[in-house]
């Protein structure tokens, strides 16, 4: 019978380091017993595992602000309240009504007409004399608009176009210390491609744990210049950097506006910062106090904040190992326990993708009598994790095992036995860890 092995980790020898064929003398072999000692978990798998409007103004026309003299009926404005009553002044006589009833009538008509003159002339002594709009202050010392215009200007994603170089990175840093990040991004030169961390919602993660504040930019009014100084603190973070700066038509914009970051992405951790899922190694970001976090409850990073100080051309390192959890040390573990016990019950002599197997040497076993048992205590005591990647090695498995069968040669009947005594790895990968991978060293 030609030799059979089993397919095992690249370099690994999985077979017997010594085993035992003999004819079976007395007679035909027995049934061999069941495993003794150690009891596997029996087969258990892992499955693979979340502005107020301000009020209306006339307008203020000298005309309208001078103020109303008294009235006073002329000729032609009685003779007018006079036809009104009925009453023609100039035949002197009546019109069909009572004398007396037409003068009641053109009394009344001088009343009203003199009340309607006191309400315009209150209408705009309130319009020339009453309370002006208030102006609110910026933290710079301006002045803004009060009511809509000032809502409006406020929630604008671009600034009036900055005049001076210092205008610009003033202006930056004050966008990012309010969490506007659209208007943050104005002040580029060139729009960042890639956007997904430079939202509101991440600047007001940064604001919450490191708020921006004290923001110092001398005023530089050099229409050649290159660069601005600025400085200003990140929570207790002080900062001092120069911004290179660049005049494009009549505006001056910051040469960029985010810093490139290397991160140590783990698609099998599921990364996070400030709460927004990262795809990639590099990524974009605004000056500000980031947080790490794995989606993963089977890993966690190692460093789990960092601090971007300001913008940049150089890529920054920022190193966020990636570590395994308490759970899933127990998961890997596990699931290369549940694939040991497969491999303990495979009814062949080399069974595949495990860490133990022997060979025939011209014996013909008889394939229903094949029996692999634990020789001692649990193979797992001594076990040991380590990270690699998305994968988790699972390394110092004890195996000790023994194989029993009933067999024959020429048509004579024996009992062909091994002893394997090895010490094995498996690679457990996290995202499906019931693909085990198994490497055995002979000792």
């Amino acid at each position: 019978m030609a030799e059979e092995r089993p397919a095992a980790g690249s370099g690994s020898d999985p077979y017997a380091g010594g085993y035992a064929f003999g004819p079976y003398s007395g007679g035909p072999p027995t049934e061999q017993t069941g495993p003794a000692a150690w009891q596997s978990v029996g087969g258990r798998r892992v499955e693979n595992e979340p502005a107020e409007l301000s009020g209306w103004q006339a307008p203020e026309t000298a005309e309208q602000t001078r103020p109303l003299p008294p009235w006073t009926p002329t000729e032609s404005s009685a003779r007018e309240a006079s036809q009104a009553a009925g009453y023609d002044s100039t035949v002197g006589g009546p019109m069909g009504l009572p004398p007396r009833r037409s003068k009641r009538m053109v009394i009344m008509a001088a009343v009203l007409a003199a009340a309607l003159v006191l309400v315009v002339v209150g209408v705009g002594i309130a319009v020339t004399s009453g309370p002006k709009p208030k102006a609110s202050t910026s933290q710079s010392g301006a002045t803004a608009p009060s009511g809509s215009a000032a809502s409006a200007a406020s929630q604008s994603p671009t600034p009036a176009p900055a005049a001076l170089p210092s205008d610009a990175v003033r202006g930056y840093l004050e966008a990012l210390a309010s969490g506007n990040a659209a208007r943050a991004t104005s002040y580029a030169a060139q729009a960042p491609a890639e956007r997904a961390l430079l939202t509101n919602a991440v600047l007001a993660e940064s604001k919450k744990r490191a708020p921006i504040t004290a923001i110092s930019v001398p005023t530089v009014d050099d229409q050649n210049a290159t660069s601005v100084t600025a400085s200003y603190a990140i929570g207790s973070t002080n900062v001092s950097a120069s911004y290179p700066v660049v005049k494009l038509a009549e505006a001056w914009k910051l040469v960029s506006v985010t810093a490139a970051v290397a991160v140590d992405y783990s698609e099998a951790a599921g990364m996070k910062i400030n709460g927004v899922g990262v795809h990639g190694s590099v990524i974009q970001l605004f000056p500000g106090s980031y947080a790490v976090t794995a989606t993963s409850k089977n890993l966690t990073f190692g460093k789990r904040t960092f601090v971007v100080k300001a913008v940049g051309t150089n890529l920054e390192q920022h190193a966020t190992p990636v570590t395994l959890t308490g759970a899933g040390k127990k998961r890997a573990v596990s699931a290369a326990r549940d694939d040991l016990n497969r491999c303990l019950t495979t009814k062949a002599i080399a069974p595949k993708n495990c860490p133990f197997g022997v060979r025939s040497n011209g014996y013909t076993n008889v394939t229903s009598t094949i029996r692999w048992t634990v020789i001692g205590g649990d193979p797992f005591a001594e076990a040991k994790t380590r990270l690699e990647g998305g994968d988790v090695v699972v390394s110092s498995i004890s195996v000790r095992v023994r194989f029993n069968s009933s067999c024959y040669r020429k048509g004579a009947p024996y009992l062909c036995s091994a002893s394997i005594n090895n010490v094995a790895e498996a690679t457990v990968p996290l995202a499906h860890p019931g693909k085990v991978g198994w490497y055995a060293v002979k000792r």
